[in-house]
């Protein structure tokens, strides 16, 4: 596979797009650079997910078109996560402007087969050694215009550093070409090594880093942007609580 002939007569994405996240853009200072791949990481209380099923939810509701890959998740749990707050996908499942695609790797073979299969549902084996599969149909699916949500902890456990490098560095490829905004999950509760982290930090146009912290009364979100391409914001902290219609960002934001 090689992504310079695929995309040598592509031309670069430009402007910028909304999140639909109401204030968040404001508290940022920007909005996010058409064609990003942003890390979004957290560990399982923040809600990085959360925020990463508003935004693709905000786009399919604007008639944009989303495929969320799922990996050692469940589409259905997926969807019930997002009914919580309100986000009822199925009518965009059923046109298609929804797509969820379940990347199984040999590890993962014997669960999926006990699973039943969903219409709305593509299911892409992906050998134990290579994600070349993942990597085309990643540029399938962005040549269709469609906003991408990946999560990868699972594949960076199980899969070599230099081919999820690889991995990450042809879906910039994709996300320059073709535009939009590519989101890629990470969870960082200690289940991967900073340097690692770090190291995919890099390669990746953006990086917002979740976290939640106690208060009286309960919990207060910390969005801190660490980087972003393309734009003059500076490190900054977001605030953020979790309300009944998901992610609601306080009109304050902090410098870090």
């Amino acid at each position: 596979m090689e992504p310079t002939r695929e995309f040598s007569v592509i031309k670069r994405s430009v402007g910028s797009v909304t999140l639909g996240i109401n204030g968040f853009e404001q508290a940022l200072g920007s909005e996010i650079p058409n064609g990003s791949l942003i890390m979004l990481l957290g560990d399982s209380s923040s809600h990085h997910r959360s925020f990463a099923q508003q935004v693709m939810y905000n786009y399919v509701v604007r008639k944009g078109k989303v495929v969320y890959y799922c990996v050692e998740d469940n589409t259905l749990d997926i969807q019930d996560d997002m009914r919580t707050f309100g986000w009822n996908i199925q009518n965009y499942l059923d046109d298609g402007s929804w797509l969820f695609v379940k990347v199984i790797p040999p590890s993962l073979q014997k669960i999926s087969d006990l699973l039943p299969d969903l219409p709305y549902e593509v299911k892409l084996t992906v050998s134990s050694t290579s994600l070349d599969l993942l990597k085309q149909n990643l540029f399938e699916k962005g040549k269709e215009g469609r906003w991408i949500t990946l999560p990868l902890s699972y594949l960076l456990q199980n899969y070599d550093y230099k081919e999820i490098q690889e991995l990450i560095l042809y879906w910039l490829g994709v996300a320059h070409a073709y535009g939009g905004v590519h989101l890629l999950l990470l969870n960082d509760g200690g289940i991967h090594e900073e340097r690692i982290i770090s190291s995919l930090e890099h390669n990746v146009d953006g990086v917002f880093k979740f976290e939640m912290r106690a208060r009286m009364g309960g919990a207060e979100g910390f969005l801190n942007v660490k980087k972003l391409r393309r734009t003059l914001v500076t490190l900054k902290q977001i605030g953020y609580v979790i309300t009944e219609t998901g992610i609601t960002i306080e009109t304050l934001s902090r410098i870090i």
